[in-house]
């Protein structure tokens, strides 16, 4: 199922960049945002509107996350030029690679899955629950959720670090949605870099990329 909520924004605009793009982002309230091709179906209507919470979709696929304004939510579109590979690990493990090296500034150790999907059939449920290429453990514990959108232009690259615990997400997951056990092994920026804040961690990224992308450009307006 692909249609119903909202997309999280309009992607249209970025096929006419031919500059990479990165995008620092906040929802005014929360929101839980589904996977490209996930159903509505595995969310708790009731649960959403006691609590105010919006749904949108995002291009990208993979399972739901909830998305709060404490979060450190980045996007970053890399046109068809300049250094993209076609190759969708390799372009994950890249963005990983960024997000690592910031994590890093802020004297976090962080390490990048290379690997397969780990649990695949949970992270299509609950983004948190999966662990997939490029995105980041710290002591094993997932705390970077990536996913990609690709066309004919480009490659955007929609990242988040939760603020709080990932967890959080369940108390909007359908009673009938497949379990998702591996949740709560996600940690959040709070718990793994008390010290560092969403902004911070999202400019020190924004510094890793401008150094391999000298032509990077920050605009938030595109993404939104």
């Amino acid at each position: 199922m692909t249609v119903g909520p909202r997309p999280l924004f309009d992607v249209d605009p970025l096929r006419h960049r031919d500059r990479a793009t990165i995008g620092v982002l906040r929802q005014a309230g929360p929101v839980v945002v589904l996977g490209s091709r996930q159903d509505v179906g595995v969310l708790d209507a009731s649960a959403l509107r006691r609590d105010e919470v919006e749904v949108r979709r995002r291009r990208g696929g993979g399972g739901a996350v909830l998305l709060v304004p404490e979060d450190c939510w980045v996007e970053l579109w890399l046109p068809g030029a300049g250094g993209v590979t076609e190759d969708v690990r390799a372009t994950a493990c890249l963005a990983g690679e960024w997000w690592r090296a910031a994590f890093a500034a802020h004297g976090v150790t962080a390490t990048v899955h290379r690997g397969g999907m780990v649990h695949h059939d949970e992270g299509a449920v609950a983004c948190f629950a999966g662990l997939g290429p490029g995105e980041l453990t710290i002591l094993g514990r997932k705390v970077l959720g990536l996913s990609q959108w690709r066309c004919r232009e480009g490659v955007l690259v929609s990242a988040v670090v939760a603020a709080r615990p990932p967890e959080a997400l369940r108390a909007y997951l359908a009673a009938s949605a497949p379990r998702t056990p591996s949740l709560p092994d996600a940690t959040s920026l709070r718990e793994a870099a008390p010290q560092s804040s969403a902004d911070a961690l999202a400019a020190s990224l924004r510094d890793e990329v401008s150094a391999a992308i000298p032509s990077l450009t920050s605009d938030n307006d595109v993404f939104t």
